[in-house]
């Protein structure tokens, strides 16, 4: 069932999930016996008058994020973006963004972007290019689909596949369902050796015996043995001379493809509307966040440098992997306002 864009805008869902709920309540106001407890970033974002009580002194924490490059950098860049905004632009997104952008918000435990980038992931033609970041992905994250989807091209292209350089750049995985393979067809098996060697050599912290073990040694001739494999030092002449008598090894083959079933998208949807950012006053701040970083209290620092800004608030009530970001120092603070006595808990 397709879920309107309106119950699904996330600036609004997000905004829903703090008010009322104790957690994110940081602001108490007593009126004479009353009480009113808010949230002081929403406040501020809302109003001046708040924004100059609550973050006059903005304590600000710093956390340090690893060397993961610009890739890395812009993956983070677009977490806050689509928190404050709730859209994304995945027209500006190459293929390999997206797929980095999905393996982020995985990573983030963020069921709501990782709903919107998948979407635009079912979308993403397989190449030789971007192969092996997209199997990756079907593993880390349980696609059966996009893992079948993979496993078809490479098979169907498997003459290209062999000889190309990204083979050697392969995750192990996908190296290993290759050479396993009856239907990885090669014109010899030679090839298949040669590309699983120049793999170990870009590999050198991997143990590669496991995949040796499912070369069909029995298809490669003497000849070629002692001419191209015995100097890699990979195999020996025993094992070669064992395997050539085994005749359980059969010769791999072609076979006809079967089409690959994508389940459908029935997530939420992601929208370019502007008109709905702007029917609601709450979430047309929001997006001004992105503007300034006055109200911000966490700093996300990169080593080389740059930095971003975030709000504790937004980031722990998207996801999880946010709440450590969470204050827990307590302070007391008394205001005078509209004539009253107002005790302003700030958390």
């Amino acid at each position: 069932m397709e879920v309107s864009n309106e119950e699904t805008f996330f600036p609004k869902v997000l905004l829903n999930r703090i008010y009322g709920n104790p957690k994110y309540e940081d602001a108490v106001f007593r009126f004479e016996g009353s009480v009113v407890k808010a949230n002081k970033l929403v406040l501020s974002m809302l109003s001046e008058y708040f924004a100059e009580m609550f973050y006059s002194e903005t304590k600000r924490k710093i956390v340090k994020l690893g060397n993961g490059g610009e890739m890395h950098k812009k993956c983070i860049k677009l977490v806050l973006e689509f928190i404050h905004k709730g859209f994304i632009n995945m027209d500006d997104l190459r293929d390999d963004e997206v797929i980095a952008l999905y393996s982020t918000s995985q990573k983030l435990d963020f069921k709501e972007l990782t709903d919107v980038v998948l979407h635009e992931l079912k979308n993403i033609e397989v190449t030789l290019e971007n192969v092996g970041k997209m199997y990756e992905v079907s593993k880390k994250s349980n696609l059966d689909w996009l893992q079948s989807k993979c496993l078809s091209f490479v098979e169907t292209n498997s003459e290209l596949v062999v000889v190309s350089h990204e083979f050697s750049n392969f995750p192990e995985d996908l190296v290993l369902e290759i050479v396993k393979s009856d239907t990885f067809y090669v014109p010899s098996e030679l090839q298949l050796f040669l590309a699983v060697h120049s793999w170990s050599q870009n590999h050198q912290n991997k143990i590669v015996t496991n995949i040796l073990n499912y070369i069909r040694l029995n298809q490669i001739s003497a000849k070629d043995f002692a001419k191209h494999i015995i100097r890699t030092g990979l195999i020996s002449h025993d094992a070669f001379f064992d395997a050539s008598v085994d005749e359980d090894m059969k010769a791999r083959r072609k076979v006809e493809q079967s089409p690959i079933i994508i389940p459908r998208q029935t997530a939420m949807r992601s929208t370019n509307n502007s008109a709905k950012v702007e029917s609601c006053l709450a979430t047309d701040a929001m997006s001004k966040l992105l503007l300034e970083d006055r109200l911000s209290d966490v700093i996300f620092e990169f080593e080389d440098g740059d930095t971003i800004s975030g709000y504790t608030v937004f980031l722990s009530a998207a996801c999880s992997k946010f709440v450590e970001f969470s204050k827990e120092d307590t302070e007391v603070v008394e205001r005078e306002m509209f004539g009253e006595n107002v005790h302003l808990f700030q958390m």
